[in-house]
């Protein structure tokens, strides 16, 4: 029962991934990236200047894609709203995406470590044992610690121990610029109250292709694809 339940989950993220494939399927200094910023209102934000954002199609992909050369993200959330990040931002590892609007995403190869501007922010985590399982592809536990900012403005760390499990399926991502086959895994993180299921499309080099991730319960479920890499 546990394993259809994982399997059913991870199907319809897949599926997720080719309603995206379809959308996308169309044809680096900081300095740059926030000049860039700078013109999204223009290309992704309403005209009558109350900032929110428009619905994602094909044309709002094709026009950030030539507007930068750099690496565009795609993100939606569970209620289906749809948005753009271009990287502002790379420290080491870590390559930090942001919008006209202010908000950031933080990502490891491919994983969400950070928030910001998105409400109820991930502040940090704690990914090393996580990331590295999942970039070995391979079922096996690990730790994964995240932390989060309450309405309070009080940290909440929560640490899960997660259950990594995969099935060896295959899925294809193929969005904006970007093209890659990955494995499906599915990561199952739990405390002694709270039980989140994760799912990740992993390229053979280890790189999160593809995420669907639990951001907290203000954000909820956040998807992540990459369009440009």
């Amino acid at each position: 029962m546990i394993l259809a339940k994982r399997m059913r989950r991870a199907a319809a993220f897949v599926g997720a991934v080719g309603a995206l494939v379809a959308l996308g399927a169309c044809s680096s200094a900081q300095s740059d990236s926030m000049r860039l910023l700078r013109s999204l209102p223009a290309l992704v934000f309403d005209r009558d200047g109350a900032g929110a954002p428009v619905s994602v199609g094909p044309e709002q992909v094709r026009q950030v894609l030539a507007a930068t050369d750099g690496p565009v993200m795609l993100l939606e959330t569970d209620a289906g709203a749809r948005f753009m990040m271009i990287e502002i931002e790379r420290n080491g590892p870590y390559r930090t995406f942001g919008n006209a609007a202010r908000q950031s995403v933080t990502f490891r190869d491919g994983l969400i470590v950070q928030t910001r501007g998105l409400g109820g922010d991930l502040m940090s985590s704690d990914e090393d044992a996580l990331l590295a399982q999942l970039r070995r592809r391979t079922t096996g536990t690990a730790p994964y610690v995240m932390r989060f900012l309450t309405p309070e403005d009080v940290t909440r760390e929560i640490a899960f121990t997660c259950l990594v499990t995969t099935d060896g399926q295959q899925a294809n991502v193929a969005l904006g610029a970007y093209s890659a086959t990955g494995q499906v895994m599915t990561a199952d993180c739990n405390t002694d109250d709270l039980r989140v299921s994760n799912t990740f499309i992993v390229t053979p080099g280890g790189y999160v292709a593809g995420a669907r991730q639990w951001m907290g319960e203000t954000q909820g479920m956040l998807s992540a694809q990459t369009l440009r890499r």
